[in-house]
């Protein structure tokens, strides 16, 4: 599983943002690189609300701010709707794509402090390396990131490399551990042994 590209739209200080991480071997890594205030965390928390719906990494300085980028909104007529869009895609490595995307629907009234929030929407595209595509909404679009990215280890795939001592301090043996069974589907395999045990038990 490798992020190949993130596209935001009027998600917080990003109007439009557009990132290609390009494959420079099989075994590549990329750095953001910027000064503070620039958006690194909050690219992280881009990705973070497109896959889990929070915003896990906001700073107190943002949290009273609305999600829609502050230019769109002035900009925005009385009245008239606008959205806060993230999508990233994501390779498999068995030439399939997932195309991941979610939207907050606001309507702005200049009256009117915070824009009023009308609906979300989240939605996964699957296409294979045919170009044929399933487009799965809600629940079936959760059910896909819940089998690459496992809610409940969610902080192990993103986190912010700038608070990596707190990060530590904060985890504890408990969810390293519970971290692990994820991981390794131990649950999985003790789930699927219990029945095999009793039936050569009783026989």
């Amino acid at each position: 599983m490798r992020i190949e590209n993130i596209k935001l739209h009027n998600y917080r200080q990003f109007k439009e943002l557009d990132i290609t991480f390009r494959r420079k071997s099989e075994n590549d890594l990329h750095f953001l690189i910027g000064k503070n205030g620039t958006g690194k965390t909050n690219l992280l928390n881009a990705i973070n609300w497109c896959l889990f719906g929070e915003e896990t990494h906001l700073s107190e300085i943002s949290k009273p701010l609305p999600i829609l980028n502050l230019n769109s909104i002035n900009e925005t007529e009385d009245g008239k709707d606008v959205e806060a869009l993230v999508e990233i895609q994501l390779s498999t490595g068995y030439n399939k794509y997932i195309e991941f995307a979610r939207r907050s629907v606001f309507r702005v009234y200049k009256s009117e402090l915070q824009p009023m929030h009308q609906r979300d929407e989240f939605e996964a595209r699957v296409v294979d390396d045919k170009g044929n595509s399933e487009l799965l909404s809600e629940d079936d679009a959760i059910s896909y990131v819940e089998r690459f990215f496992p809610y409940k280890i969610k902080d192990y795939f993103f986190f912010d490399g700038e608070r990596l001592d707190n990060y530590f301090r904060k985890t504890t043996s408990q969810n390293i551990k519970s971290a692990i069974f994820v991981i390794s589907q131990v649950e999985l395999l003790e789930n699927k042994m219990v029945p095999f045990l009793e039936l050569a038990i009783n026989h």
